[in-house]
């Protein structure tokens, strides 16, 4: 299968998807505690993780990989603000500016490590000579 339309029919699903989970009332939404993580920390880190390598896998192809970056980074930290903002009008919910930052930190993380450019460098560095 194409990867070039793979991923845009797959942004769109996390799209939704991030939506669908902001629009849920607190009580509804499963919240796992980790060690030295605010409860939900993780969960907004992980799902934006996966957004961001979605967001540089369809934006990259068509902008280029320095302006795909921007994109990404611009459109995924504006869709957090947004489903951020979501969360004030739902019951039991409210908009934290701290969980934006995490989603953020998550996309940005994401797209770092969906770059071809970066992960052949980590690659070459991991290599070493036989004795």
């Amino acid at each position: 299968m194409n990867l070039k339309l793979l991923f845009p029919v797959m942004f769109a699903a996390e799209s939704i998807f991030l939506i669908y989970m902001a629009l849920q009332p607190g009580y509804a939404v499963p919240t796992f505690h980790f060690p030295f993580f605010r409860g939900g920390d993780m969960e907004h880190f992980l799902a934006y993780l996966v957004y961001g390598i979605l967001g540089y896998g369809t934006l990259s192809p068509r902008l280029g990989q320095g302006a795909g970056l921007a994109a990404s980074l611009a459109f995924c930290g504006l869709f957090a603000g947004l489903t951020e903002g979501m969360q004030a009008f739902v019951p039991t919910r409210f908009a934290d500016p701290v969980d934006w930052a995490v989603d953020v930190l998550g996309s940005s993380a994401g797209i770092l490590a969906s770059r071809k450019d970066v992960v052949i460098r980590r690659l070459k560095f991991q290599k070493t000579e036989p004795f």
